[in-house]
């Protein structure tokens, strides 16, 4: 009897973030108001280079992006009505202060390796922003949306606004400063319920027919028994009745459409490489099929410079079915057909593998 390996995935239907623009005319509007105290200066010696790291009371993070100033900021995450259109953040800041510096702000440290020994953090500055006099950050002020799932388990849009109390001209060696800023957000919310209030099934299962044994059908049997309302699609129903770019953007219209028609909260993915040995885990850039009982969406974030990403598959993708606004969620935003791309543009060439 041939030996299948099978690998099962379970989903949360939720989502991510993306950064989004700016509008003119809303119906509602909220306003955040922040506080920071005059910033605290730090000498400190870090491999043998002094810097200055710096304190902000009211900031409650850092950022953190490798070879970049690290500055405090303020973040603050609003739950507004899922499909809530962000047409315009407006901020007033009070009188920008300046202050002359001794040293360099600390640069962030380099990402290592995890493999379970000690490795002494590189800190190397990137010269495009430590060699500019323009302001680090470039705004005082940014936001980002997304559409999920909230404590709660609603479908919800997120809108996460970020403040910056200090800004960095390093080659001035000089910071910008504020004391408060006040944030306003104008914002559209849906006149009616973008999900329809279905509630057929809790938990969908995914699987090719060639998987659906009587042991899949006895944990669909339980499932139901306790109560966990439950359900069976095949790879070959979804490919049959969705359109898509590929196999894995025809499985996650499937589920957005369970979701909208059925009210389903979980996926169960069942598949896996069907061989360890002769399997090509991946055809091309986008996704591993052809080899795979169920398709799986690779990552491209290969930034240039640095330690890149080199595709790596993320079971997210199944789960981030819709944006802010409540669109399907490509994963493909700019239309250039690389999927979960970031700060790398491929050649056409390298989209066959």
């Amino acid at each position: 009897m041939k030996k299948i390996s099978f690998l099962v995935v379970s989903l949360l239907i939720l989502s991510s973030f993306a950064a989004v623009g700016f509008s003119k005319k809303a119906s509602e509007t909220t306003t955040i108001h922040v506080d920071f105290s005059t910033p605290g200066i730090l000498e400190k010696t870090i491999q043998g280079e002094r810097y200055i790291e710096l304190k902000v009371n009211g900031a409650n993070a850092v950022l953190h992006h490798k070879g970049e100033p690290m500055l405090p900021f303020y973040s603050k995450t609003i739950e507004l009505p899922f499909g809530t259109k962000i047409v315009n953040v407006d901020y007033k800041t009070s009188d920008v202060k300046t202050m002359k510096l001794s040293e360099k702000i600390t640069p962030a440290p380099q990402p290592m390796i995890y493999d379970m020994t000690y490795q002494e953090p590189e800190y190397i500055m990137d010269q495009k922003i430590y060699g500019s006099s323009e302001l680090y950050p470039n705004n005082w002020v940014n936001y980002y949306t997304g559409g999920g799932l909230n404590a709660n388990d609603e479908h919800t849009t997120f809108l996460t606004i970020r403040t910056y109390p200090v800004r960095y001209s390093p080659t001035t060696d000089t910071i910008y400063y504020v004391e408060n800023i006040d944030v306003t957000i104008y914002f559209d919310t849906p006149d009616r319920d973008i999900l329809p209030a279905a509630d057929t099934y809790d938990l969908v299962i995914i699987t090719p027919s060639k998987l659906y044994d009587s042991s899949l059908q006895a944990l669909v049997d339980y499932k139901n028994l306790v109560g966990m309302r439950t359900t069976v699609k095949t790879l070959e129903e979804i490919y049959s009745q969705y359109s898509g770019a590929d196999q894995a953007e025809k499985i996650k219209y499937f589920i957005k459409d369970a979701i909208e028609t059925w009210g389903v909260k979980y996926v169960l993915l069942i598949g896996g490489l069907k061989s360890y040995i002769n399997g090509k885990p991946r055809d091309n850039i986008n996704i591993g099929s052809r080899d795979w009982y169920l398709p799986v969406r690779y990552t491209n974030n290969r930034p240039t410079g640095g330690l890149s990403d080199p595709g790596v598959i993320c079971d997210l993708y199944y789960a981030d079915i819709y944006d802010s606004e409540g669109h399907f969620n490509s994963w493909d935003s700019n239309g250039d057909g690389i999927y979960a791309g970031w700060g790398f543009r491929y050649p056409k060439d390298t989209l066959d593998m």
